[in-house]
């Protein structure tokens, strides 16, 4: 009866602990505003809260660790302790008669890109470069 209530008592830890929902609201330097299934904490380095430590803290990203596992979470990001990556990757593109447009970032500037599938280069005007740079 012990063992029964031992085992009932472990898969219901195990059930909330996958629940985990945890999504970034605000960052400061060693410390972060998260949303932790539903409920709002400020969290510094080294603390934790409802089984989420949060490892580092930057105003441009906070690293969490839930169920063991490290995340990278920046402003309005969120992630579920029961996320994981895909195996595979999976992109659309968007159709415009016999040409393909994916929007990309590069350097972190949004660009609509045209995907030639036989290509064996990727081209980019000077142009293009220089604005995307900022050059």
């Amino acid at each position: 009866m012990a063992r029964m209530v031992l085992l009932v008592a472990v898969l219901a830890w195990g059930v909330t602990w996958a629940a985990s929902q945890v999504r970034v609201l605000a960052l400061f330097p060693g410390k972060a505003l998260l949303e932790i299934d539903g409920q709002r904490r400020v969290l510094a380095q080294g603390r934790q809260f409802a089984g989420v430590e949060l490892i580092e803290a930057s105003p441009r990203e906070a690293r969490v660790r839930i169920g063991g596992r490290v995340e990278t979470l920046q402003l309005g990001n969120a992630v579920a302790s029961r996320y994981a990556r895909p195996e595979k990757e999976e992109l659309r593109l968007l159709g415009n008669g016999n040409s393909f447009f994916a929007d990309a970032l590069i350097n972190g500037q949004p660009a609509r890109m045209l995907v030639d599938t036989g290509a064996t280069t990727v081209a980019l005007s000077e142009t293009q470069a220089r604005k995307l740079t900022g050059c």
